[in-house]
């Protein structure tokens, strides 16, 4: 198998209205949010949700006369997941494999934001590589290597009082998920594993689940979904936690509405995680 230096997934990204009140609603949930980045030169900021293996990125606008990277037009349809972004251990091995396999990837280019510490802004900073959306469909993404690991995964802010400890899974709308069997094989090096109505697609680290809406429940039991419905919409986040019961136990404490499933998972619906269902499944 080639070596696509791609180490799994790396993070999603959750577009917002209001920063502030998804990084409440958020704590709310059970999570442990970092203190708030602004990307360089951008009007962008973040709060993330640091785990293990991964993490989730809110992301909102905090100066909308500054460039927004298409949040501004992604939020006229409502909050939710904007991307699915998979992680390389080395960004010029992972392009070469890109060029090879026909993904047609833009240059390797640098990114960085200002992380709001107290004692003053650390700059965490990354390599990415775009892809033309044409060539991954149902899923917008570019690939990233972290540069600067231990300025964002630090221990203090991977302890959640939820006991979240990774996304073990993101749902994904998609009409005709069997058709992506060969896109998402030729990018990850890995066989996908098809039924009826889904498609999973197994990254090395964390599971992207292609379904049909109309299967949507059957996976998701109990959900109430009203978000997007076009071919790339990220329905769920399925979260590994310790226990479910201690996962309960916060969202009891905290007023938070969910439902446990015959499996002992968890469900909340998306309209108390800014646009997005999430799933809390012992792991």
């Amino acid at each position: 198998m080639q070596n696509t230096a791609i180490a799994g997934l790396d993070h999603s990204i959750i577009g917002v209205n209001d920063l502030e009140a998804a990084r409440e609603a958020y704590e709310a949930l059970g999570f442990c949010t970092s203190y708030r980045g602004r990307h360089i030169g951008w009007g962008t900021a973040n709060y993330c949700i640091m785990f293990g293996p991964d993490y989730i990125e809110l992301l909102g606008i905090v100066d909308p006369k500054e460039f927004t990277a298409g949040l501004e037009d992604f939020l006229k349809g409502g909050e939710g997941g904007l991307k699915i972004i998979p992680r390389s251990d080395d960004i010029e091995t992972t392009r070469h494999h890109l060029v090879e396999t026909g993904f047609d990837p833009q240059e390797v280019k640098d990114l960085g934001r200002a992380l709001e510490m107290p004692e003053g802004d650390v700059i965490p900073r990354f390599k990415l590589v775009h892809l033309p959306p044409e060539k991954t469909p149902g899923l917008s993404t570019f690939i990233c290597q972290h540069l600067t690991p231990d300025l964002v995964w630090r221990p203090e802010w991977m302890t959640h009082p939820n006991g979240a400890k990774a996304v073990h899974a993101y749902t994904i709308l998609y009409d005709d998920p069997r058709s992506l069997a060969e896109v998402y094989e030729r990018l990850f090096g890995y066989d996908c594993y098809c039924t009826e109505g889904r498609l999973i697609v197994e990254t090395g680290g964390g599971k992207l689940v292609f379904c049909r809406q109309d299967c949507l429940t059957e996976l998701h039991p109990g959900l109430v979904w009203n978000g997007r419905t076009g071919n790339g919409a990220i329905a769920v986040a399925t979260i590994a936690v310790e226990d479910t019961d201690v996962t309960a136990k916060v969202f009891k404490e905290n007023g938070i509405a969910y439902s446990r499933r015959t499996d002992g998972s968890l469900l909340v619906q998306p309209e108390l995680a800014c646009g997005i269902a999430l799933c809390f499944q012992a792991i």
